[in-house]
Parts: C-alpha cells; structure tokens; sequence
C-alpha cells in the first residue's frame, strides 16, 4: 500500500467486483485507488475468477451405446448413467429415488427395474457456482394390440388387429402370434 504521509486513516472496505459472463478462469491483477482531502492511497490485489462447472450426463440401456437423450426401454428394463463433470467438487441428482441425492463429480449408476417414464437431472457444483441442469429422458416403450374380434372359434379368419406403440423407439416392430 502506498499512501501520503501526511495522512493519517483507517478503513475496513469490502469491494464487489462483477465479472461478464465468458470471462475466462484465470488469476487477474487489481488496482484499487483512493483519494481525497490531499491524501491517496493505492494497493493491488489478485482477482480469481473460477469457472462454471460443467456437466454432461448420458445413458444407455443395457443392450446399447451411451447416447443423449432420449432413449426408450422395456417396462422393469434397466439405464446404465454415465456422467462426467468439469471445474465441479460435487453433483446433486434429481428425479426417481434410485438415482436422487449427493454424486461424486463423475461415475457410472445403474438404475434397474424402471417402470415408468423419468426424467433424469444432475447438476454440479463448484468454486465459480452450479451448472445448469443436464436431463435425460428415459421412456417406456410398449405396444398394445387389439383384436377385432377379439374371440371366435378356430380357425379365426378375417380378424384386423391394430398396434398402438407408445414412448420413441427407432427400428422395425415384429409381432409374433403363438
């Protein structure tokens, strides 16, 4: 600190300093400047500035490749979670209990015997704040199929059936009747 003999002061300041976003995570030097009543004082200081952690969650259903959002599986089938953080010391999850609560900032869950649609968050937390939310959808895929009519004796002829599918799945249905 350098300062005008010739005064005498004390002072206990607190500074804000606002950075914008994009500002890079680094160490930057700073300047603060008094004056008044012919006195002046000067002093430096190190501003660091941390990075906003980063969060990316995938999943994959056991017979699959890790991929983004969203993925269908079986009613009672099983998502394998995967994530990776960055600039994070802990994540938070949300959605289903088997997946809710405090994570490490990366590592792979399995989640089994899932039943119904979900919707799985993580976000992280670290020195420059929390991330957003990264969610995943995980949806269940079923077909029902209908028969009209639905009963009759054997042979049963001229019988329309009609699937309805619901969730999001890619690829070819096949339908086998025992």
């Amino acid at each position: 600190m350098v300062h005008n003999s010739d005064c005498s002061y004390s002072a206990n300041v607190n500074y804000t300093i606002s950075t914008t976003a994009g500002t890079p995570a680094g160490t930057y030097p700073v300047t603060f400047n008094a004056s008044g009543s012919g006195c002046t004082s000067t002093t430096s200081a190190q501003l660091t500035v941390y990075a906003v952690p980063t969060v990316n969650l995938q999943c994959k259903s056991t017979a699959a490749g890790f991929s983004e959002c969203p993925i269908s599986i079986s009613s009672g089938g099983a998502v394998i979670l995967n994530w990776s953080s960055a600039d994070a010391t802990s994540c938070t999850a949300t959605g289903p209990a088997s997946w809710a609560g405090t994570k490490a900032a990366s590592g792979t869950q399995t989640i089994s015997n899932v039943t119904a649609n979900s919707i799985f968050g993580l976000s992280c937390t670290g020195p420059g704040g929390t991330s957003p939310v990264d969610n995943f959808d995980v949806r269940i895929l079923s077909v029902d199929l209908i028969a009209v009519p639905s009963s009759g004796t054997a042979p049963l002829n001229n019988v329309n059936l009609t699937a309805t599918a619901s969730g999001t799945s890619t690829g070819t249905y096949r339908y086998f009747f025992d």
